[in-house]
């Protein structure tokens, strides 16, 4: 079993620059504490939100609350998947995806946005899990993910990251305050 304690922020030479990019922005230097942070963060920037409200994007072209918050659920659920196939197999190659064509096929804006939270709730719980899955000793193992070099450890923190990135997006671009 993972000690989730021993899960700490990969090094920089473990990392891509694009994974960096979000493992960086995750909130701590433990995983565990970085998803507790930021489940706490978007609990209160999303609680209350009316079902209007989350139908809105800032700008033409760009995602609704709804479908960002599906992203998210989306994005965990397939890095968490990259992250297990990769510990359990090695040196597999998983191809990547288009993030935009998920979001526009989610179907999101046509769900009530209860349901999308806790989506994404029922997400975070089976990465939860996840880590406790994966023994320790398979973190650091290599797989080719979009094209590039990718270890499970970087894989689960980018979910933190990507999910600190797109907070930070509902604050700044949507006006969103935590509460």
């Amino acid at each position: 079993m993972t000690d989730k304690i021993q899960i700490l922020r990969p090094a920089d030479d473990e990392m891509t620059d694009r994974s960096r990019g979000y493992v960086l922005k995750a909130p701590a230097d433990s995983l565990v504490a970085a998803l507790d942070l930021l489940d706490a963060h978007f609990d209160s920037l999303l609680a209350g939100l009316s079902e209007s409200a989350a139908e809105k994007a800032y700008a033409l072209d760009k995602w609704s609350v709804k479908e960002l918050v599906a992203h998210l659920a989306d994005c965990e659920r397939i890095l968490a998947a990259r992250a297990l196939w990769v510990a359990r197999e090695p040196g597999i190659e998983i191809p990547g995806f288009d993030e935009n064509l998920f979001a526009r096929n989610s179907g999101a804006n046509d769900r009530p946005f209860a349901e999308i939270l806790e989506d994404r709730h029922a997400v975070r719980r089976a990465t939860r899990s996840l880590l406790e899955s994966i023994p320790a000793k398979h973190l650091d193992e290599i797989g080719r993910v979009d094209g590039r070099m990718s270890t499970p450890r970087v894989l689960l923190w980018m979910i933190a990251g990507h999910e600190q990135h797109h907070l930070d997006v509902l604050e700044s671009r949507y006006g969103l305050k935590a509460g």
